[in-house]
């Protein structure tokens, strides 16, 4: 009987050597993978956010492999916006120093040459009346800059409230009216005769025309403006157009970036005006769009509903 078990016992014992063999080769194999995580993870620590860890070795060791793997792309690829970001605020910051500076220093100059009796009489007068209107240009600059500097910051606050969208438009149009005269603009006003009741903020929506107005004056290179505000089932559009030089396809899908550096959106403005309409136009769930077929201006359509809660999803 002992006899009979010596082989199986041979058996046996070949068998756990192999075994531990086995075993003791997926343990280095193991010990190398794990080395390996943590020189990856070393290196990740240092910054070196491109690196990878290989994913190889045990299910766990595969799971560490592909969770640290993610989580240095989701890191890299939040650095990289943090760096676009920080760009971009330069930018900003650059133009703003320059649309702040320079009609500063041309009212600096014009008060200058009054104070030290540079000009005398109606050439005097003449240097009060410039210096008067670039005075009155840069707090309207400030006073958008402010509003759009709210509205980023997700701090306006709107007072929503029944409103007669058709009056408002009528009120707001017939304001602007003595200014397009005196800038020698013709002009056409279209608005229904009826009663059209909307949920909005009626200082934000004045300003959204106000905004698309300013725009057209300054900007469009035109003489001809038409205002159209045309009832829809889904709301209310409403149709800025003008005759001017248009706006180049290139510029297009920029008309409404802040500070904007386009032939339209800059000259002689404060490139914030479009940004805040779209901005104010989104806060009551609609849209606001610009087109420019050649040789016809360009055209802002907005579009809003009857209530911010009715915009579309």
């Amino acid at each position: 009987m002992e006899t009979n078990l010596v082989p199986i016992l041979t058996l046996a014992c070949a068998a756990l050597a192999f075994c531990c063999l086995g075993l003791g080769a997926a343990l280095r194999r193991e010990r190398r993978t794990l080395r390996s995580l943590a020189e990856a993870l070393e290196a990740i620590n240092a910054g070196q956010l491109a690196r990878r860890i290989p994913v190889k070795g045990s299910r766990e060791a595969c799971a560490v492999g592909y969770g640290v793997n993610a989580l240095a792309s989701g890191v890299q690829r939040q650095m990289a916006r943090q760096r676009q970001a920080a760009r971009a605020y330069k930018q900003l910051m650059t133009g703003l120093s320059h649309d702040i500076k320079t009609p500063l220093a041309a009212l600096t100059g014009y008060l200058e040459a009054i104070e030290l009796q540079l000009v005398n009489g109606e050439e005097r007068d003449e240097y009060l009346a410039v210096a008067f209107a670039r005075a009155k240009a840069l707090r309207h600059f400030v006073e958008t800059l402010f509003a759009w500097v709210k509205l980023d910051a997700g701090e306006q606050v709107f007072h929503f409230a029944a409103t007669d969208l058709h009056e408002l438009c009528r009120a707001s149009a017939a304001a602007w009216i003595p200014r397009w005269e005196h800038a020698g603009f013709r002009y056409t006003i279209q608005i229904p005769d009826s009663c059209r009741l909307f949920t909005a903020d009626a200082d934000s929506l004045n300003r959204i025309l106000d905004n698309l107005f300013e725009n057209v004056l300054q900007h469009s290179g035109g003489d001809r403006l038409a205002f159209t505000v045309a009832d829809a089932t889904d709301g209310i559009r409403l149709i800025v157009q003008d005759n001017g030089r248009g706006i180049p396809p290139e510029d297009l899908p920029h008309v409404f970036d802040r500070l904007f550096c386009g032939d339209r959106a800059r000259r002689g403005g404060s490139g914030l005006g479009l940004a805040i309409a779209r901005g104010l136009v989104q806060a009551h769930g609609g849209e606001i769009t610009a087109e420019s077929p050649p040789g016809q201006g360009a055209r802002f359509t907005v579009w809003l509903p009857e209530s911010p809660k009715d915009a579309k999803s």
